[in-house]
């Protein structure tokens, strides 16, 4: 029995189909096996940083006391404190300890800050004036900005004045 050339039908054969996924196949691999490895140490810990800086604000606004983050650059050590008086070393969450290490490496600038947030949530720096600490808001304009840096690669957040926002 002989086929008619209007019978045909048209399309791929099954060996074209499987030649074609063995070569995406390989290709993909060799574009995978060729991508660097990925650190996700900086970014995780920019982010852990940001929450505790946010849960910070949330307590202060919450309690109506101040309460802030400080970071000592001796001892690559941040902890929270409550009150206006950064050695009232409280457990940041899902931490047993007071204070909490900097992942290994990492380095953040500006190197030792003590950051705080009023009863409304507006970050300050605590000042003393009259033998009363406080924490003071931020009259300037300008933004926060705190750079992480590790192995050359840098990730940075900002705080805005008067709002607390961290984007």
């Amino acid at each position: 029995m002989r086929l008619q050339a209007g019978n045909r039908s048209t399309g791929f054969t099954v060996l074209e189909v499987v030649l074609v996924l063995v070569f995406i196949s390989i290709f993909a691999t060799v574009a995978v096996l060729r991508q660097p490895p990925t650190d996700v140490t900086l970014k995780a810990q920019i982010a852990t940083l940001k929450s505790y800086v946010r849960y910070a604000q949330s307590r202060a606004i919450n309690t109506g006391t101040p309460w802030g983050i400080h970071y000592d650059s001796d001892d690559r050590r941040f902890w929270l404190f409550a009150g206006n008086d950064s050695n009232n070393r409280r457990p940041l969450p899902g931490e047993t300890e007071n204070t909490t290490e900097l992942a290994g490496g990492v380095t953040i600038t500006p190197a030792g800050f003590t950051l705080c947030f009023d009863t409304w949530g507006r970050p300050g720096a605590l000042a003393t004036q009259a033998e009363q600490d406080h924490c003071t808001p931020l009259t300037e304009a300008s933004d926060l900005h705190y750079i992480l840096t590790k192995n050359g690669e840098t990730e940075s957040f900002i705080i805005h004045p008067e709002t607390g926002f961290i984007p």
